[in-house]
């Protein structure tokens, strides 16, 4: 999962569209949180590992250390790059979240991880078409998000009000979100 990173920062990178504050932000930290993740991983797994082993000889609680050490660190990596990822999908409408998901549908279509972490945001579709009408082609579009104000509390008939503008603050306010689609290979 990390290569969908690294292939999102090329792509964002080869475009001459100038970054944005928020994409050039991810792509100078990314790669240090998750180095820095590794790190804490791999010190604490073998750390405690070394210390839980105390009564062994040497040998072995080093190589308990380092295994304890090196699932410690694959795994705190794996999490810090699932983070990053949900952090570039939270990115709503955003040039990036778009060529992640492009990416990450392109090369991960079948993977577990993946698709858990794409269908949070995003939903597929299956749209029949003229060029294709036997076979359905898949979209993902963004998912849409309604907020819904409180309701009001209700006026009673004592006062008579010909505002027009109350009569409106009634009933329920929904915003709908903008609308992305992707498109399946």
């Amino acid at each position: 999962m990390a290569d969908s990173l690294i292939d999102l920062e090329h792509v964002i990178r080869s475009k001459q569209v100038k970054l944005t504050s928020q994409e050039a932000n991810f792509l100078m930290t990314w790669k240090a949180n998750t180095i820095q993740q590794l790190t804490v991983g791999a010190c604490a797994g073998g750390a405690i590992a070394w210390s839980a082993t105390g009564s062994l000889n040497r040998m072995l609680r080093i190589n308990l250390a380092g295994g304890a050490a090196a699932i410690t660190a694959a795994w705190r990596f794996r999490q810090s790059i699932n983070h990053c990822i949900e952090q570039v999908l939270c990115m709503d409408g955003s040039r990036m979240q778009r060529e992640l998901a492009n990416i990450m549908l392109k090369r991960y279509p079948d993977h577990p991880v993946a698709a858990k972490l794409i269908s949070k945001r995003f939903y597929c579709e299956n749209v029949f078409d003229d060029s294709t009408s036997d076979m359905p082609k898949s979209r993902w579009r963004l998912r849409n998000n309604f907020v819904e104000s409180p309701p009001h509390p209700q006026r009673t008939d004592d006062h008579e009000s010909y505002d027009h503008n109350d009569d409106a603050k009634m009933g329920p306010e929904i915003k709908p979100e903008s609308v992305s689609i992707l498109v399946c290979p």
